[in-house]
């Protein structure tokens, strides 16, 4: 059987994958919210050397970005009014962003 794949209309997006060590943990609550209006981790910044910093909440990760050896294709499954099934390709994933080092704590000065 062949199921058709499908490139959307305009230019398919290119996303990055983010590798951390351990769990990021919602709040209750946050996982419904999520699904609804997307959410935000925290900010991420980088620089020409491939460095990559990730801040979440108090907590900040060094990481590296590096290519993919094989790149990655996000697909959403289209089922027609007929019942005929195909897949869009929704992004791309050419790069990870690896943080494998413990997150640092931030400690803001008390005034």
């Amino acid at each position: 059987m062949k199921i058709p794949i499908k490139k959307g209309e305009g230019d398919v997006p290119e996303w990055q994958l983010v590798e951390l060590q351990g769990e990021l943990e919602l709040r209750q609550g946050d996982e419904t919210r999520m699904r609804e209006e997307g959410f935000e981790v925290g900010r991420c910044k980088g620089d020409a050397g491939k460095s990559v910093t990730l801040t979440v909440a108090n907590h900040e990760l060094v990481g590296n970005a590096a290519p993919l050896r094989k790149p990655l294709v996000v697909l959403e499954r289209v089922v027609s009014d007929a019942g005929d099934v195909q897949f869009q390709v929704r992004g791309v994933l050419r790069e990870k962003l690896a943080f494998v080092k413990p997150p640092r704590i931030l400690v803001s000065k008390a005034e």
